[in-house]
């Protein structure tokens, strides 16, 4: 499927379309931008651009709301923070400050938040005590008294541990993960 944004005049998208990949065929089979934006404007008349959902042209999908970038041929997602500065390089606002590396695994990568008024990056604490319960969650069968196998004892521990997560010297910004028992 071919994707197609409409752009207003002051260059914000206001409509993401769809249109069948069949349709902006060619007479030579070769999808063609053109055929799709007269597509386009047959539906509403106004500016146009094809927008990919992989990111492999103009740089990210563009979503309503997004801004175009003529000048980079590029889609933009809408300043968050005021503090934040365009980076032209990624096209893309970015913090003054980097992101802090996480001590967290890939499956809650965002673990801290832009506070705006201190201008810096505040833990995340609801992801950390989510991921700290789906942890809880994936070992309650080995703390009930009929447990599979194991060190039961060692399972009681380890959840313990968990629980108290939030008592830690430094919680949330070091954190000492336990270690799953065998």
């Amino acid at each position: 499927m071919a994707h197609f944004a409409k752009i207003n005049d002051l260059s914000i998208v206001t409509d993401v379309i769809v249109i069948d990949n069949e349709d902006i065929l060619d007479d030579q089979g070769k999808e063609l931008e053109s055929i799709g934006i007269s597509i386009c404007q047959g539906i509403k008349q106004g500016l146009w651009k094809q927008t990919s959902r992989s990111g492999s042209f103009r740089t990210r999908f563009a979503a309503v709301g997004y801004s175009y970038n003529e000048d980079l041929d590029a889609f933009v997602a809408p300043k968050p923070f005021t503090s934040w500065v365009f980076n032209a390089t990624t096209k893309a606002y970015e913090a003054p400050t980097p992101r802090p590396a996480t001590t967290m695994p890939q499956v809650y990568p965002s673990t801290h938040l832009w506070h705006e008024p201190t201008q810096s990056w505040m833990f995340d604490t609801t992801a950390i005590r989510h991921y700290r319960d789906s942890l809880l969650a994936a070992s309650d069968h080995m703390a009930l008294p009929d447990a599979p196998t194991g060190d039961q004892q060692a399972w009681l521990n380890y959840r313990e541990d968990l629980r108290n997560l939030p008592q830690q010297a430094g919680f949330p910004n070091t954190i000492t993960w336990p270690t799953k028992p065998e």
